[in-house]
């Protein structure tokens, strides 16, 4: 297989994983703006940046395990 082919498939790979890690946070942060309500309803002096930070956390603890 010639370079520009391995070039253009390791591009391709790098792209889908850019592309799979941008939309994982999309999700997370949706996921935050969805159950910040509630969790602010628990506890009123909790901030959006803190709440996304600990759902952030949740879905890397859930992506490794």
């Amino acid at each position: 297989m010639s370079t520009c082919k391995i070039n253009a498939i390791g591009l391709n790979l790098a792209e889908f994983k850019r592309e799979h890690q941008a939309q994982q946070e999309i999700d997370t942060f949706l996921k935050a703006i969805s159950s910040y309500p509630e969790s602010f309803a628990h506890n009123p002096s909790l901030s959006f940046e803190e709440h996304l930070f600990t759902v952030t956390a949740q879905s890397q603890d859930l992506h490794l395990a």
